[in-house]
């Protein structure tokens, strides 16, 4: 089953309408409103990514997202990508990414190997790269 992780680009208005409705109520999401699903994907994980992007050693303090909302329950999530990060993974190139994700995906707490996660990370560079020339934000959608 998992975690469902959605990458939404959109205002902070449209990122809680996401949060709110969710990719199940498509019809009712603002138009334009981009994201892409895939799972697995938490805070923690993607803070270690924007830290070995950086040539930096992970800080929890530093290296971490902005927290927006979450259910009591802990069933969903809202988060934002820091706009320094948005701005590393929109500037990434292809044998910077691959070779930061061989590095990543040997950390205990990322499922799967480097290849695993090719795809998705270059969705997610694409969705940066949006959000940045947009000037909307990058927000992860958690999902249980």
């Amino acid at each position: 089953m998992g975690i469902i992780s959605d990458f939404v680009v959109g205002t902070r208005e449209e990122a809680l309408l996401y949060y709110q409705r969710g990719w199940t109520d498509e019809g009712r999401l603002p138009p334009g409103l981009q994201w892409a699903q895939y799972k697995n994907y938490l805070p923690p994980q993607l803070d270690m990514l924007w830290a070995d992007l950086s040539g930096e050693r992970w800080d929890w303090e530093r290296h971490k997202f902005e927290h927006v909302c979450h259910e009591d329950d802990g069933s969903q999530s809202l988060d934002r990508f820091p706009d320094a990060f948005v701005s590393l993974l929109a500037g990434v190139d292809d044998a910077r990414l691959i070779e930061t994700l061989a590095g990543w995906a040997e950390r205990e707490e990322v499922l799967g190997t480097a290849g695993d996660h090719v795809s998705a990370m270059h969705e997610l560079r694409s969705l940066a790269q949006s959000a940045g020339t947009s000037g909307k934000g990058l927000y992860l959608y958690l999902s249980l």
